[in-house]
């Protein structure tokens, strides 16, 4: 007869192996870059200085002594910061490595129920852990990047995903949370888009309400000429990083129209004006009969994560000039990962080979990384799921009948 404290000891750790995977992975990987000297948090010092300054009423932006590493987000973004600011920076950046950790586990758990995976999907513990680990390959490499340079998109993330999570419980909180993703940056646009689509006009009152109030937080550590002026900055930190992304090389961008301009500019000898506009043309084709098919074949709660999942994969493939933005196509790669009931052969190597080209692309693996980098591939691995779950939607029965 087992042990009733081991049997429970047991249950525990299978319970909560995600949370205790993660802990103790970051640990390690914390452990190696110190080790390496790599353990920078570049980005997440950035914050932090922009976190004291304005917790000490001054300029956050084009302080000459940050060299190259300047602040260049909303004042209101510097807000999230502060909390760390009680530690020495040494402390802080372990802590935020934490946090961030800690905010991919909820990511995780918050997925799984929107998801409204059936219990009996996982048989036992063993499969469940399986299906965890295959789908944190797909997103190693941008999350060890996001902990390497500290970076913001987990908590867009986060907030992204908990503001569709509370949205039927409280549509104004649910407004806040998504108001708070786009102070971060403004990537929430393509949401603003959708909730026209779905003619949702209370809740984009309630969100652009979000974001007037978001924004006049700073103004309690401000003077109102200070207050004015560190938005005047912010203005115009936003027009010269436009005027930076128009001249980036291709060789950086690694977004949709990077990878499409290998076909149309360099097959077809197009214009790339006229190659971004057949690519952005199909692009909204392609996500406008999805948000059709989803409406007409789920339920509004389940609809609502599929659409949302969709969309953020749409941030790297529309925006992307660095590879760690990729961890918005995480939500895609879960439900496509849990979507294989069916042993459809063809599915499942795509499946594999998507998951490889945006997972495997980073320096440790040469040959695949700089293949997959040459080619521009890592949006063809989003595509690529992206289609494998529109064609599973497809497959759903469509439950709403004229009428309804």
């Amino acid at each position: 007869m087992q042990n009733p404290q081991n049997v429970f000891e047991k249950n525990i750790i299978f319970k909560n192996f995600l949370l205790f995977f993660i802990l103790i992975f970051t640990g390690i990987f914390i452990l190696i870059e110190l080790k390496n000297g790599r353990y920078w948090q570049s980005d997440f010092e950035v914050y932090y200085k922009a976190a004291l300054r304005m917790l000490n009423s001054e300029n956050l932006y084009r302080i000459v002594e940050d060299n190259f590493y300047r602040y260049k987000y909303s004042p209101a973004a510097a807000i999230l910061y502060t909390p760390f600011t009680i530690l020495p920076f040494e402390f802080a950046k372990i802590s935020y490595t934490f946090f961030l950790s800690f905010l991919i586990y909820l990511i995780i758990k918050i997925s799984y129920k929107m998801s409204k995976i059936d219990k009996n999907y996982f048989q036992n513990n063993k499969i469940k852990i399986f299906a965890y680990s295959f789908i944190m390959l797909g997103i190693a490499n941008n999350f060890t990047r996001e902990l390497h340079l500290g970076q913001a998109n987990i908590i867009i993330l986060f907030f992204s995903l908990l503001s569709l999570y509370t949205q039927e419980k409280n549509r104004f909180l649910s407004a806040f949370f998504l108001a708070y993703s786009g102070i971060i940056k403004p990537y929430f646009i393509l949401f603003i888009i959708y909730y026209i689509f779905q003619k949702e006009f209370k809740y984009l009152l309630y969100l652009f309400l979000s974001i007037f109030i978001i924004s006049t937080i700073p103004f309690i550590f401000f003077n109102f000429n200070s207050f004015i002026e560190n938005y005047l900055l912010w203005f115009n930190e936003i027009k010269i990083e436009i005027l930076r992304e128009r001249n980036e090389i291709s060789f950086g961008n690694i977004s949709i129209f990077t990878f499409f301009d290998n076909f149309f500019i360099n097959i077809l000898n197009l214009k790339k004006e006229i190659s971004h506009i057949i690519t952005l043309t199909f692009t909204g084709i392609f996500t406008y009969l999805f948000l059709l098919e989803s409406k007409k074949r789920m339920d509004k709660n389940l609809c609502s994560f599929y659409n949302f999942s969709f969309l953020l994969s749409l941030i790297p493939l529309l925006a992307s000039n660095g590879r760690s933005i990729y961890i918005f196509s995480f939500p895609l790669i879960f439900l496509v990962s849990l979507n294989f009931k069916e042993k459809n052969k063809l599915l499942i190597i795509l499946y594999i080979i998507a998951i490889s080209l945006i997972g495997l692309n980073f320096g440790d693996i040469q040959i695949i990384s700089m293949f997959i980098k040459k080619y521009s591939l890592m949006p063809l691995g989003v595509l690529i799921l992206l289609t494998i779950l529109f064609y599973n939607v497809r497959k759903i029965k469509i439950i709403k009948t004229e009428g309804h």
